[in-house]
């Protein structure tokens, strides 16, 4: 689904005599190739080695044309068009950067890139951060589409255009999903069901999920929604969520509510074909209420937060390490924030501020086929204490896998994650077993129940992914390697045997 790249514009024959004119007025790099020349006039100047790359993987001499085609493309000029000729036993090349007369396109889809035709020459970050936008709009409207450079008014000018590429093959978008599994939850619970239901069309998207515990004694129903559109300024969205729950604890049950809005936007300023940048800002209203079942109140957290993203995606593409990585920093500024709990009583209003960086690399050696190997470093930052929605909490499927979600429960923290895996295809099945190992610490300001002012955990498991059609189901299981003695016989308590979800997709 979304807005394929187009393919490299196809190499053409050129006039001799228009190939010496060209390679008069601009600057001819020669090059040796199976014992002849092939001489290249280029406009758009691009590194030496890029050349020398393509070269060197070209037996024939249209390998050779067809190589420096390809690497003018991927060196972020997607227009490029190359026009050759042979002159005795060299081969002469004329490249022409290129660029967009006109667009055409299906309706609502052709605005995204409106803007390259004022451009001199069509580059990659000029195209990117349009087909970007323009996918998760023909996602949400269920499309397939494929760009195309078809020839204009003369050499180098061409016509953006969009083909349907939808078949009968196609992935269609899952509209609804059904999901069971046993994640956990801080509070409450640890089986729960869920359905989420996708409404999209126009560059619009509905969603609404509700998930349900199944344990009969502690209860929990989360509500959630979402409205988002996507436009040429980026991406906005309003969600909404609401959960209540009932603990059993000592012979009582008291119960908690939490409930909160968020407006946001999220846009580009900067991608090509190997680094993407994405900055966010989101606003969130948000309240945590806790009381008895006669309406005591035992804890109260109501506050604004404003929050600040930006992120970096690059991929390297290395000939024998091909290597991407994601670097990103997000920033969480409350204002306003009312804070009451049952021991203290109402507490002076309150601001806080903290800081997420994290860092993943994912590198997919040329000498062993398929295989990711991944690191992931994830932390958090705060001076003040956080109001519970905003706490560094680890435990579950995705971090510290060997106990239930809680298990550290933090003002600031951090986690390491590394794994490998590899897919394989069996008989129609897509498996996906991953090794992964973690550690994880956290530091509490105030101490809390069940929870320790600095702990650090360690562990190790497996995962398998499980994937046919529209079934997804998931394992994880690991075992402890490093905890501290103290506090052992609550963590004990929170010690995870098997995590698993099934999916099912509509």
């Amino acid at each position: 689904m979304g807005i394929d790249l187009p393919p490299p514009v196809a190499p053409l024959p050129f006039a001799e005599l228009q190939i010496r004119a060209y390679g008069e007025a601009e600057d001819v790099r020669a090059y040796d190739f199976a014992g002849s020349r092939i001489h290249i006039a280029d406009g758009p100047p691009i590194a030496e080695a890029l050349v020398d790359a393509a070269l060197a993987s070209a037996l024939t001499p249209s390998d050779a044309v067809r190589a420096v085609a390809m690497a003018y493309y991927r060196a972020g000029y997607p227009a490029a068009q190359v026009f050759y000729t042979r002159l005795g036993r060299d081969l002469h090349l004329l490249v022409v950067p290129g660029r967009v007369e006109s667009v055409a396109g299906p309706a609502g889809l052709h605005r995204y890139f409106g803007n390259l035709t004022g451009q001199d020459v069509l580059r990659a970050a000029d195209l990117e951060p349009a087909r970007a936008l323009a996918s998760v709009h023909a996602e949400r409207s269920g499309r397939h589409l494929r760009l195309r450079l078809d020839p204009g008014s003369g050499p180098g000018l061409f016509r953006l255009g969009m083909e349907d590429a939808t078949t009968a093959d196609s992935p269609s978008r899952p509209r609804l999903h059904l999901r069971a599994g046993n994640p956990g939850n801080r509070f409450v619970g640890r089986d729960f069901i869920d359905a989420e239901i996708t409404l999209g069309g126009g560059g619009a998207e509905l969603r609404v999920q509700r998930r349900q515990s199944l344990d009969g004694e502690r209860i929990y129903r989360e509500h959630a929604g979402s409205v988002g559109l996507v436009s040429t300024y980026g991406m906005f969205a309003v969600e909404g969520r609401r959960a209540d729950y009932t603990q059993s604890s000592a012979g009582s049950s008291p119960e908690g509510r939490v409930s909160s809005v968020t407006v946001g936007w999220s846009g580009l300023p900067y991608a090509d074909f190997e680094t993407r940048w994405v900055a966010g800002v989101r606003a969130t209203a948000s309240r945590d209420v806790v009381a008895t079942a006669l309406s005591t109140p035992l804890l109260e957290q109501s506050y604004i937060a404003a929050q600040i993203s930006l992120a970096r995606a690059t991929c390297i593409d290395a000939e024998r390490w091909p290597l991407e990585w994601q670097l990103a920093a997000m920033a969480d500024i409350g204002l306003d924030g009312r804070f009451a709990d049952a021991a203290s009583g109402p507490l002076p209003r309150a601001n806080f501020l903290s800081l997420r960086p994290s860092l993943s690399l994912a590198l997919r050696p040329a000498s062993l086929a398929q295989w990711t190997l991944g690191a992931d470093l994830q932390a958090q930052f705060a001076r003040q204490t956080l109001p519970r929605q905003q706490q560094w909490v680890l435990g579950g499927d995705q971090t510290l896998a060997a106990w239930l979600p809680g298990v550290i429960v933090a003002d600031r923290g951090y986690l390491l994650r590394l794994h490998a895996g590899r897919p394989y295809s069996v008989s129609g099945w897509t498996l996906r077993p991953r090794w992964f190992a973690e550690a994880g610490g956290g530091h509490l300001d105030h101490g809390d129940a069940g929870t320790s002012n600095a702990d650090v955990l360690v562990d190790t498991g497996m995962e398998l992914g499980i994937e046919r059609e529209h079934l997804t189901a998931r394992l994880v299981a690991a075992t402890p390697l490093q905890e501290p003695d103290d506090r052992k016989p609550e963590r004990d308590a929170l010690r995870a045997d098997l995590f698993f979800q099934v999916s099912l997709a509509f």
